[in-house]
This record gives C-alpha cells, structure tokens and sequence, in this order.
C-alpha cells in the first residue's frame, strides 16, 4: 500500500504552518483527489489536528510528551520512513509546504529504494557540482521509499550516526537534516 504523509512542526506551530498543511492537503483533493484517500498529516499539535480532521482529511496526533521538540523535528521524517521499510510499506514522506499539482508516482524512476526530490532547476548539469551548496543537491522535502533490507539498514545507520545532539568535541549537530543527509547520509554505508 502506498502512503502519504506530511508532517505539523510544533517549533513552528503558528497559524502559518497550519495553513501549508492544509493547503498541501487542498492540493490534494483538487488536483489528485484519487490519493486523497491515502494522504495522512501527522499533526504534532492539537490545532492543528482538529482543523485538518474538521476538513475531511486523514491526520493523526503525535504527542512526544517533552518540551524541547528540536530532535525530534529532526529526527521524524527518518523514522517514519525506517518503519515504513521495516512494516513492507511504500511511502512518501512530503514536506507540509508542498502543493500537488498533479500525481507524482508516475513520474518517479521506480528503480531505486529511495527516491528523493532536488532543489536544482537543472539537476542534470548541476547535480553533485562543487560550488552548489550541498543541501540542494537533495531535497528531503520529498523521499520516497520501497522497503527493502538495505535501505532498512542504511535508515538505522543514519539515524545511529545522528543520535545525538551534540558531537564529540562539544559540537552541536547542524540543526538542517537535509544538509546533513547530504553531506553525510548519501555516503553512508550499512
């Protein structure tokens, strides 16, 4: 079964962000509505839950308990898509600043593991160029994923190598998961 899902973001939980959820989810039903049926917003606050379930649309609660959410945050997306491979699910996992024009399965390659969008205009000439900076070479504002065991295993690696906030040395960890997945994630090993 494939899935969609976007994501609130409570550190940013202000009107706005409640509005590009709702938004994307518009998009949706307008433009592709025969996936609105698989399109689920993961709401990490009540507002923002309500006012998509009022709408029509499929949204869940996740409460984390804590206060300080900036791990999490990070973290989030990678998990939902480490569980989605682990349960034998494909999945895309969108930002909720994303607007479907139209359906974007058929335009995928279908032949990788993970599928991810890029931020280059002309991915073909500037894709993996050293003077482009690297969190646009891919863009985790959309990833796509067919369950596989090394793809499981390369998600777990990510996350282990990402555990902590702060780094040897007393270093924070760049606070952009997209830079670090980037730089880092697209070379990691299993």
């Amino acid at each position: 079964m494939l899935l969609l899902m976007a994501c609130t973001d409570p550190a940013c939980a202000f009107h706005g962000v409640r509005v590009q959820a709702l938004n994307l989810a518009l998009s949706i039903r307008r433009n592709v509505p025969h996936l609105e049926h698989r399109f689920v917003v993961v709401a990490m606050d009540a507002r923002a839950y309500k006012e998509l379930k009022d709408e029509g649309f499929h949204s869940l609660l996740y409460s984390s308990g804590t206060s300080d959410l900036s791990d999490l945050i990070w973290k989030f997306r990678w998990w939902l898509l480490l569980v989605a491979v682990r349960y034998g699910l494909r999945l895309a996992v969108v930002d909720s600043d994303v607007v479907a024009f139209r359906d974007p399965f058929p335009l995928l390659g279908h032949d990788a593991d993970m599928e991810i969008a890029t931020e280059h205009f002309w991915p073909q000439k500037h894709l993996w160029k050293g003077w482009v900076r690297p969190e646009d070479d891919l863009s985790t504002g959309f990833i796509y994923v067919q369950p596989s065991r090394k793809l499981g295993a390369f998600l777990d690696a990510f996350l282990s190598a990402n555990a902590d906030e702060v780094l040897p040395g007393r270093l924070l960890r760049d606070p952009f998961d997209q830079r670090v997945f980037n730089k880092q994630g697209a070379w990691l090993e299993p």
